[in-house]
């Protein structure tokens, strides 16, 4: 089932940072909220997993209802059925060695230990981490092996959505492609929905099903990742979500040669001599 928002508004303390949100995100898909900093996206995700109420309005996900009316049981059977990864996992970590954490959560969904064990033995061969990890501290890995254990305890779960909070963020370059690709894997291997926010546009147009684009606590635009990018230069609301190195360069060969130019999987050789060809 998908998830909706029906006519949200949300506020802190007395300021509103949510307003007439209404959307609908698709299960099984992989979905992000592109944005700045302040504009909202992490409070949406804490509104469809029940970390926060919505001040006026509903939110549905699955068979749960988030709503001002929602009470303590309601809300942790909606706990427990929608994954959260934070932006700084340390914060989901209490115990003393990654093993500990790893079966904490399935030991109390009764998930058998067996079981638990065989899904943390793909997972590991899947995030390329080895049998060591599960007798280290978990804030002494790196920041780019937190975010892989913090997304593993999730999984083990066995939950439907994953909800994860700029969860490339602090890392190199080659930790971001990583998490993407582990990401991306999940979703069309097993059929969860995931939805993250981020920064990364150029990493998140080359993976993401479905984008929401959100400025000022409103949603500015939402669709298909290439038709919103092609859309780019016709539309100035649009413009500022698209401004990094590579979508540059991409708009100026475009207006150079006068050609459209794929954006998915291309690096800017390729770029550059497909626009020289005309294609």
């Amino acid at each position: 089932m998908d998830i909706t928002f029906s006519q949200v508004n949300f506020k802190y303390q007395e300021e509103y940072v949510l307003k007439d949100i209404n959307l609908e995100i698709p299960s099984s898909k992989f979905t992000v909220f592109l944005g700045p900093s302040g504009s909202g996206k992490s409070t949406l995700l804490k509104l469809i997993n029940g970390l926060l109420k919505p001040t006026e309005g509903r939110v549905s996900v699955e068979n749960h209802i988030n709503d001002l009316q929602i009470n303590k049981k309601r809300l942790q059977l909606l706990l427990n059925d929608v994954g959260y990864v934070f932006q700084n996992p340390e914060e989901q970590f209490f115990a003393e060695t990654v093993e500990e954490e790893l079966y904490y959560g399935p030991n109390n969904k009764k998930i058998s230990k067996l079981i638990t064990k065989k899904n943390i033995d793909s997972l590991f061969n899947l995030f390329d981490l080895d049998s060591n990890y599960l007798r280290k501290s978990p804030r002494k890995l790196s920041g780019g092996e937190m975010r892989k254990v913090a997304i593993i305890i999730n999984l083990l779960m066995e939950q439907n959505i994953i909800l994860l909070d700029e969860p490339t963020a602090g890392l190199d370059n080659k930790s971001k492609h990583s998490i993407f690709k582990y990401l991306k894997h999940i979703n069309q291997n097993t059929g969860k929905t995931i939805v993250i926010t981020t920064h990364e546009i150029d990493l998140a147009l080359q993976v993401a099903d479905y984008i929401f684009l959100i400025e000022d606590g409103k949603i500015i635009k939402c669709g298909d990742p290439i038709e919103i990018l092609l859309e780019r230069n016709r539309n100035p609301e649009l413009q500022g979500f698209f401004r990094t190195p590579y979508l540059e360069l991409l708009n100026e060969l475009e207006k150079q040669f006068n050609v459209n130019l794929p954006y998915i999987n291309k690096d800017i050789d390729s770029l550059i001599n497909l626009a020289l060809r005309g294609d």
